[in-house]
């Protein structure tokens, strides 16, 4: 009934109501299909309805649901739209400037002002055009994400430089989204690319478009790429080629090798007869096969297998005759990862491999003699 009773002596902020929600609708409904939200329109949308709740607080509201909004062109295209919004919220402000009221006490007409100014700014954003490079950007660094990520080859392991390369892709594509950059496009859907069936050939291409999509948003700076965003997205693509490029380098069979061998000595010496009960060295020579597979596997070097896969083993019936079988498997691993150093083994990746499997003959050496 309050309400009621002030209708007639403000119209004005009655008006700026409706005004508002009209702009919300134009806002946030869109019959394009292909329109996909931004995050300034969110924004705007966010600023509007704190403008509303401000009135309502004020004890200044018709009633009516936030999609209840005077008649609009309905324009089908988001460009126009946001234009005819930008009109009502701006007839919405000067509805509220015209006077202060009682009902507008504690500064809460200031405050929706606030509001809805901001909500103009963030549609403005919304209509600043985005520079081609960068939704071209976007397209280029999910052509590389699957190109990495998705393998024809049954036999390729993806390695951990490989999953690296993946993250910080998605992190370049997450800052060029939080500079309200987006094309609305899922992760996987990318341009055409050449399928090519070998791993490295993959990865050579997937370095091409890292290297384009670096090009792309290193070509300018703009607004949308306020507060470093730009720069930080260029530093993820580095790291991702960074990953690839480490991913190239080829592995040396020895390595393969040795995870092959530990992995039947380590059978050799879990698995036993009913009879046999595993005593403490053996269980001990196994946690350090595994941390000698963990190291190698820590340089990125990993044949996709599970512990138990291994090459055929003579699965002898007696103790002695498995641990010596066993011993024969760790010496020929110690001997593969031993043979040259390479990038893959940097920072002491080999010393500790090889000394976890040096200590796993002891044990095995310790268990037997028992």
């Amino acid at each position: 009934a309050v309400q009621k009773a002030l209708q007639p002596d403000h119209p004005n902020y009655y008006e700026a109501i409706s005004d508002l929600r009209a702009a919300r609708w134009l806002i946030d409904h869109r019959p394009e299909t292909t329109w996909q939200k931004t995050m300034d329109e969110d924004e705007a949308v966010r600023q509007i309805d704190a403008a509303l709740n401000r009135m309502k607080q004020a004890s200044i509201d018709d009633g009516k649901n936030p999609n209840e909004h005077v008649p609009v062109d309905e324009r089908p295209k988001q460009l126009d739209r946001l234009k005819e919004a930008i009109e009502f919220l701006n007839k919405a402000s000067q509805g509220i400037s015209r006077e202060e009221d009682n009902a507008f006490a504690g500064g809460l007409r200031n405050q929706a002002l606030g509001n809805i100014r901001a909500s103009i700014a963030a549609v403005n954003k919304a209509l600043t055009p985005v520079h081609p490079n960068y939704l071209t950007a976007l397209s280029d660094l999910r052509a590389a994400r699957w190109l990495i990520d998705h393998r024809p080859e049954t036999t390729w392991q993806k390695t951990q430089d490989e999953d690296e390369a993946v993250r910080q892709i998605d992190a370049a594509m997450n800052r060029i989204k939080q500079a309200s950059i987006d094309d609305g496009k899922n992760t996987n859907e990318h341009p055409p690319v050449d399928e090519r069936p070998k791993q490295m050939d993959r990865l050579k291409e997937a370095i091409d478009y890292l290297n384009k999509a670096s090009g792309d948003i290193n070509k300018e700076e703009d607004n949308a790429y306020a507060g470093g965003l730009r720069n930080l997205a260029l530093g993820d693509i580095r790291a991702a080629t960074n990953a690839v490029n480490k991913a190239l380098i080829p592995v040396h069979p020895n390595y393969l090798q040795a995870l092959s061998d530990l992995r039947a000595a380590r059978w050799l010496i879990d698995h036993h007869t009913m009879d046999w009960k595993q005593n403490q060295d053996e269980m001990e020579a196994v946690r350090q096969i595994d941390g000698a597979i963990n190291e190698i596997k820590k340089a990125a070097i990993d044949d996709g297998k599970n512990i138990n896969d291994h090459p055929p083993v003579d699965e002898k019936a007696d103790r002695h005759g498995r641990l010596g079988k066993a011993l024969e498997f760790l010496r020929k691993a110690n001997a593969d990862i031993s043979k040259e150093e390479d990038n893959a083994g940097a920072q002491g990746l080999r010393n500790r491999a090889s000394g976890l499997i040096n200590q796993a003959i002891g044990s095995t050496e310790k268990a037997m003699r028992q």
